[in-house]
C-alpha cells in the first residue's frame, strides 16, 4: 500500500515538484530584503508585541509580557501573512505544539505530546466556548472551521491550564479569538482555487444601526482534496462544507457591552478505513470508502460590566447542536454551558478572579459497525460543575506570585481539585523570568467507560505483532471504573528583548504523569468455541482467529520533559524574520518509549509516541513594496516512531499583489519540497493516512 502511494506521488507530482523547488529556491535567494521605510506597514513592533493584551492565560485582560507562562500568540496578521486557510494550519507556527495532517478532513494537534486525531488532553475553545467533546475525547477540527478572516488572534497557552479552564487543559490550551463585528464592517468577497482540488468561496458583510449596534454575517463554501489517497483506484478523501455565522455588539455603553453570536454548518467528507470484519469463519478487514455527514448549530451570548476602575463582571452562555453520520454509526449531541466569574482588585497587591460554571451534555451514539458496540451502562448524559478562585499578589515592582484553584465535578468523576502556583521577577524592563508548579486531570471520555471497541485484525500469523499461526482480533472494553488521568507539571523560562530588533521566549518543562489510559489484557479466547488458550492451548488447531481482550484501565505512567525556543528579529520596518525550535522527549514507566509500548500484561497508550523529538521552522516576511509582499517559511519535522512517519523538510510560500485598495491577489504554495510525505498515521477508527502533497492555491480578496 505504501509503495503504491509514494508511486502516485511520483506520477502525478513529480514535474509540479520541481518546477515548484525551482521557484522557491531562486526566491529564497532573491529574497534580501532592502531598506524600505512605510510608515502605513501593519506589523508591530517588538515592544507593541510584548503588550499585546490576552485573555487566556488568567481570565482577565493582561499584556503578554506579564504572562507567567509559556505562551503565544497568532494575530491576524501572522495569519493573513502565513496564507493559511485553516486554524489548524496556523498552529504549526506555535513552538512546542505538533501539527500534522492525516487526511483532507482531519488533523493531529498536541503541544507537548499524545498528538493523536482526537487529542485528548488539549483543550481547545472559540471565544471561551469548549468545543472539545466529552462522548470521544477530542476535537473533530473539521467540524470547526470558522471562517479564517474572523479571527482576530489564536491565544496558545502550553502547559497545564487545568487551574483556570478545568479537567482536559492538560497539555495545553487553544482558544480562537474571534474579532468583533465593529471591527469587520462593509463587504468582503473572496474565492480561491488550484491545482489540486481546492476551492473556496466567502461573502461577508457588515453594518451597523441607527442605534449603534454593530451586526455581520458570513457565508463560507469549501472544498479540500489536497492529500493522495492511498487506494490505488477511487476518490480518495475529501471535504466539502458550507458554513454560515453572524454576530451582533451592542453600542459603547458607559459600563456594559453585550454580543451575539452564531453558527451552522453542515458538510460531507470521505475517507478511507480499514475495518475489521468478524465471523464464524476467517475474519477479514475490510477497506473502503467511507461516507460521513456531518451538522451541527450553535448559538453563544456574552456580557461583561464593569462597575467600577476595581470590579467587573462576566457572563457567558451557549447552546449547541452537533451529529455525525459514518460508517461506524451515528452519534449526537446536545450541549448546554453558563459561566459567571467577578473581577475584584482589593487594595494595591490583590488582583482576584474567580466565578462557577456548568456544562449538560446530552450523548447519544447509534453503532452500526462491529467495530464500536454499546455496552450496558453506557451512559448518555454528561454533568459538570466547577468552580475557581485566583488571586495575583504584587509582592512589589517587580516580584508576583499567583495562586490558584479549580473544583471540579462531572458525571464520571467526582470533586477535583487542580491547584496552580505561579512566580513572575521582573529582572528588568526588557526581561521577566517565570516558574510555575501545577496539577491538571484528564477525565474520561464517554468511550472509555462504555463502549467496546474493536480496532483491528491481525491477519498474519508468525509475525512479531502476532506468534500465533491464526488470525487475532483486538477487543477494548469500556469500564465505569476508569477514572482521570493526573498530571504534576513544573515549567520555567525567560522572554524578554534584546535591544529595538530582537526577541526570545524561551521555556522548559517536566512533566508526570500518572494514572493514563491503559488496558489489562482479560484474555485470549479461540473463535468461535470461546475456549481461553491459556486453559486449552490447542484450541487454536480447531478454531479461525482469536479474540485478545482487554479492558481500560488507570495502568501506565510516564514522564517527559522538554524544551521550546521563539526567536523574532526585525531589522528594518518591512522585513522580519521569526524562527522557532522545540526538543522533546518522552520515558513511560521508566522504560524508553521505542520498547515501552506493551509492558508485561497490559497495552499502553500509544499516542505518547507520535510526537517527533525534534521540530524546527524559519518564517521571512518581506514587505517589498507597499502593494508588494513576499513570504517564505521553511519546516523541518523530526521521524515519528509509533507511525513510522519519516523526518521531512518542507516550505511553503505567499506572494501578495495589491492592484488597486481594497483587492488583494494572493499565489499561495505548500509543502514545496518533495513529491509528497504523510505526516501522521491515525489509531482512531483506523482511517488510514493519506499523503500530503505539493500545491499552489490563488486566492483573490475584495473589501471595498
Amino acid at each position: 500500500m505504501k509503495k503504491a502511494r509514494e508511486s502516485n506521488y511520483i506520477d502525478s507530482r513529480a514535474v509540479l515538484k520541481r518546477e515548484i523547488k525551482s521557484v522557491v529556491v531562486a526566491a529564497a535567494l532573491c529574497a534580501t530584503p532592502v531598506l524600505y521605510a512605510n510608515d502605513e506597514l501593519s506589523e508591530l513592533s517588538l515592544e507593541q508585541l510584548m503588550n499585546v493584551e490576552v485573555t487566556s492565560a488568567s481570565r482577565k485582560t493582561q499584556s503578554l509580557g506579564e504572562v507567567a507562562g509559556a505562551m503565544f500568540v497568532i494575530s491576524a496578521e501572522d495569519i493573513r501573512r502565513s496564507g493559511v486557510t485553516s486554524v489548524a494550519e496556523a498552529l504549526r507556527m506555535v513552538p512546542g505544539v505538533h501539527v500534522a495532517r492525516i487526511d483532507d478532513t482531519r488533523w493531529a494537534v498536541s503541544a507537548r505530546g499524545f498528538n493523536d486525531q482526537l487529542s485528548n488532553k488539549m483543550l481547545v475553545m472559540i471565544d471561551g466556548r469548549y468545543i472539545y467533546t466529552p462522548d470521544f475525547g477530542g476535537v473533530f477540527w473539521s467540524d470547526h472551521l470558522p471562517l479564517i478572516d474572523n479571527v482576530e488572534r489564536i491565544e496558545v497557552i502550553r502547559g497545564p491550564g487545568a487551574a483556570i479552564w478545568g479537567s482536559n487543559a492538560v497539555n495545553g490550551v487553544i482558544n480562537i479569538i474571534s474579532r468583533t463585528a465593529r471591527d469587520t464592517q462593509g463587504l468582503l468577497l473572496q474565492a480561491r482555487g488550484g491545482n489540486v482540488n481546492v476551492s473556496g468561496v466567502t461573502a461577508r458583510y457588515g453594518g451597523v444601526t441607527q442605534s449603534g449596534w454593530h451586526y455581520r454575517t458570513d457565508i463560507h463554501k469549501v472544498e479540500e482534496n489536497i492529500t493522495d489517497s492511498p487506494l490505488d483506484a477511487g476518490n480518495g478523501d475529501f471535504l466539502r462544507q458550507t458554513r454560515t455565522s453572524f454576530r451582533i455588539d451592542s453600542p459603547d455603553l458607559e459600563k456594559s457591552r453585550l454580543s451575539f453570536q452564531g453558527s451552522h454548518y453542515d458538510g460531507n467528507s470521505e475517507e478511507v478505513v480499514e475495518l475489521p470484519v468478524f465471523s464464524v469463519d476467517t475474519p477479514f478487514v475490510d477497506v473502503l470508502q467511507n461516507s460521513a455527514k456531518s451538522r451541527g448549530s450553535w448559538l453563544m451570548s456574552n456580557w461583561q460590566y464593569e462597575d467600577s476602575a476595581t470590579s467587573s463582571w462576566m457572563i457567558s452562555s451557549s447552546i449547541e447542536r452537533k451529529s455525525r453520520d459514518f460508517s461506524l454509526g451515528e452519534f449526537a449531541q446536545n450541549s448546554f454551558s453558563f459561566e459567571a466569574q467577578r473581577r475584584l482588585k482589593i487594595g494595591r497587591n490583590h488582583d482576584v478572579v474567580w466565578g462557577l460554571g456548568s456544562r449538560m451534555v446530552d450523548l447519544d451514539f447509534v453503532g452500526r459497525s462491529e467495530m464500536v458496540q454499546e455496552l450496558p451502562g453506557y451512559e448518555r448524559d454528561y454533568r459538570l460543575y466547577e468552580l475557581f478562585l485566583h488571586d495575583e499578589i504584587r509582592l512589589n515592582d517587580r516580584f508576583a506570585i499567583t495562586l490558584g484553584a479549580k473544583a471540579q465535578r462531572n458525571s464520571y468523576v467526582d470533586w477535583e481539585y487542580q491547584p496552580n502556583l505561579r512566580l513572575t521577577w521582573l529582572y528588568d524592563e526588557d526581561t521577566t523570568f517565570w516558574a510555575s508548579a501545577s496539577t491538571a486531570s484528564r477525565a474520561p471520555a464517554a468511550s472509555e467507560r462504555g463502549l467496546r471497541i474493536n480496532p483491528a485484525i491481525v491477519l498474519d500469523g508468525f509475525s512479531p505483532t502476532n506468534p500465533s499461526p491464526i488470525p487475532v482480533a483486538i477487543s477494548f472494553l469500556g469500564t465505569q471504573d476508569y477514572e482521570s488521568e493526573s498530571l504534576t507539571a513544573l515549567e520555567f523560562g525567560v522572554k524578554g528583548k534584546l535591544g529595538s530588533t530582537f526577541s526570545y521566549d524561551l521555556a522548559a518543562f517536566d512533566f508526570s504523569y500518572k494514572d493514563l489510559l491503559g488496558a489489562n489484557l482479560d484474555g485470549v479466547f479461540c473463535q468461535p468455541s470461546g475456549t481461553s488458550v491459556f486453559v486449552d492451548p490447542t484450541c487454536i488447531l480447531n478454531d479461525n482467529y482469536l479474540l485478545a481482550q482487554s479492558t481500560f484501565t488507570n495502568n501506565p505512567e510516564g514522564d517527559s520533559r522538554g524544551l521550546e525556543l521563539a526567536l523574532s528579529w526585525q531589522p528594518t520596518t518591512n522585513w522580519k524574520a521569526t524562527g522557532a525550535f522545540t526538543w522533546f522527549d518522552y520515558q513511560l514507566g521508566g522504560a524508553n518509549t521505542q520498547t515501552a509500548v506493551i509492558q508485561e500484561d497490559s497495552v499502553v497508550e500509544t499516542g505518547v509516541l507520535s510526537e517527533p523529538e525534534k521540530m524546527a521552522y524559519v518564517r521571512s516576511e518581506w514587505t517589498i513594496t507597499p502593494e508588494i509582499e513576499f513570504d517564505l517559511v521553511v519546516r523541518a519535522v523530526g521521524e515519528s516512531t509509533v507511525y513510522e512517519i519519516d523526518s521531512y523538510v518542507t516550505a511553503d510560500l505567499r506572494l501578495e499583489w495589491k492592484p488597486r485598495p481594497g483587492l488583494r491577489v494572493e499565489l499561495i504554495g505548500q509543502n514545496l519540497l518533495d513529491d509528497g510525505h504523510t505526516e501522521f498515521g491515525s489509531r482512531i477508527l483506523d482511517a488510514l493516512p493519506s499523503g500530503v502533497s505539493s500545491s499552489l492555491i490563488g486566492r483573490i480578496t475584495w473589501a471595498p
